[in-house]
């Protein structure tokens, strides 16, 4: 089953669009709840949870390293910028 998740960012300077997001996809295949990446990466679970959700509009690169190390996956696996 393909779970296609996407995350929409405000207009900031002329640039607007959608960026797809797939941490859900991720911890689903891996069986992991937002708990668990909580308590593993020490992430506030408020910046999970909107990450999951595709509320959030900004992600700190000491965020996206440590979700991709603990996921074991590249940047390119957890966010993607569709063809437009």
């Amino acid at each position: 089953m393909s779970v296609n998740i996407f995350c929409v960012f405000k207009e900031s300077k002329g640039v607007s669009g959608v960026i797809k997001c797939n941490l859900s996809a991720l911890l689903g295949a891996k069986r992991l709840k937002i708990t668990d990446v909580v308590r593993d990466t020490g992430i506030n679970r408020s910046t999970v949870t909107r990450l999951f959700h595709e509320t959030t509009t900004r992600i700190d690169f000491e965020t996206l390293e440590k979700l991709c190390v603990y996921l074991g996956c590249d940047i390119s696996e957890l966010l993607e910028l569709p063809a437009q």
